[in-house]
């Protein structure tokens, strides 16, 4: 004989279809989370390198602009033309500039070589600009002044 039950029992009792329907599982939740973790360590990662790589853009600017500044006080005459090694620049010590002077194949005319590098104790390289260019041999020139 089958018993029967009453709408009350009948809706009390889950059905199957409804099992779940909750939220969501411990497993989603850790999946989730574990994508949502690595991806903020690669967008971390990639602006970590977005900032060194302005940094290293900065620098590398500010040593072509000190390296044209040394190099045009060398063709105006305020600094003299002969080899210099490692001289700080007076509003920044950690920048520093020398200067290579050799014969050139043209008589009278010198090669000018101006380098400059910035060197800090965090950065895994140094920052170096160079230029180079053909000036008059001052001092063969005023040789022939005289």
């Amino acid at each position: 004989m089958k018993a029967f039950r009453s709408d009350k029992q009948q809706n009390a009792l889950p059905s199957l279809s409804s099992i779940g329907d909750g939220g969501f599982t411990l497993f989603e939740i850790v999946l989730a989370l574990g994508i949502f973790l690595s991806s903020m360590a690669a967008l971390s990662q990639l602006t970590s390198n977005g900032m060194r790589a302005a940094v290293l853009a900065q620098r590398q600017t500010e040593a072509m602009v000190r390296c044209e500044s040394k190099l045009s006080e060398v063709m105006a005459g305020v600094e003299a033309q002969r080899v210099t090694t490692n001289v700080a620049f007076p509003d920044d010590p950690k920048w520093v500039w020398r200067m290579n002077v050799r014969e050139s194949q043209f008589p009278g005319v010198l090669l000018l070589e101006v380098r400059v590098s910035h060197w800090e104790q965090r950065s895994v390289a140094a920052t170096t600009a160079m230029l180079q260019c053909f000036a008059r041999d001052r001092s063969a020139h005023d040789e022939v002044r005289r």
